[in-house]
């Protein structure tokens, strides 16, 4: 087995003394243990479950700092936290690090990817495909509901005219002739038609070279968050690219 020190340790650390130096061992011992940051600043309990069968034991004076024990694999051992002596040496740590997404000038970032709505340069699709790789990216794709609403939400804020928003917004879900397949490789596994919303269907009316676009419209024509239409490829439209994020550590 292997034990790593952990960022948790005993506060305040029970006497000891009125029972021949050796700490007392009961489930109370479990509730003053905590985990501290960098700073030494408390950022909460451990939580009871977390420490294997028996312990903590303190079976030494002072046992007030934690080890992670990783468990067996020959036997039903499952490991998890044990306390330790401070003075103990031999351990390595179990580093966490803190780190930050961060998205280039103009983008946004949204979950694990950075978006940008080119609204400024309409484009037909080629060469929205090509802004977007140029700046290091592809054209969006959108997987579910809440995406859908943050991404229209940031198209609306950098589209408006007003209180009008007349441009639909292409972005990298893409028919095939057979099927639709998004830009990014990513699985297609979320659609939001016009015809959702009880407006028109666009069964049986895929021609010809075509994408989705984020219908990006007034509130009154269009219920949020918003939905999508078929545009041809050859038609040209703003569009809204993603990016990987640059990853920037902080701390550790």
């Amino acid at each position: 087995k292997k034990k790593y020190y952990v960022g948790a340790r005993q506060f305040p650390v029970p006497p000891c003394e009125d029972n021949g130096g050796m700490c007392k061992v009961d489930e109370d011992q479990k509730m003053n243990w905590f985990f501290f940051d960098h700073d030494n600043k408390e950022i909460g309990k451990v939580a009871p479950e977390l420490w294997m069968d028996g312990e903590p034991g303190n079976q030494n004076a002072i046992e007030n700092v934690a080890v992670l024990e990783s468990p067996f694999s020959f036997d039903s051992y499952a490991g998890g936290l044990n306390d330790m002596n401070p003075e103990d040496s031999g351990y390595q740590p179990l580093c966490q690090f803190i780190d930050y997404l961060m998205c280039d000038n103009g983008y946004i970032l949204i979950r694990d990817r950075c978006y940008k709505v080119i609204h400024s340069d309409p484009a037909k699709a080629a060469d929205s495909k090509t802004k977007c790789k140029t700046e290091g990216g592809t054209l969006a794709s959108v997987h579910d509901d809440a995406m859908n609403a943050i991404i229209i939400d940031f198209s609306r804020e950098n589209t408006t005219v007003g209180t009008v928003i007349d441009k639909t917004i292409r972005f990298g879900l893409a028919y095939s002739g057979s099927e639709w397949i998004n830009d990014d490789t990513t699985p297609v596994d979320f659609f939001r038609w016009w015809d959702q919303a009880g407006y028109s269907s666009i069964s049986g009316s895929i021609s010809g070279s075509v994408r989705a676009g984020l219908v990006v419209s007034g509130k009154a024509r269009n219920p949020d968050p918003s939905y999508w239409e078929v545009i041809k490829d050859s038609d040209s439209y703003p569009f809204l690219c993603q990016k990987q994020p640059t990853q920037a550590y902080a701390s550790a």
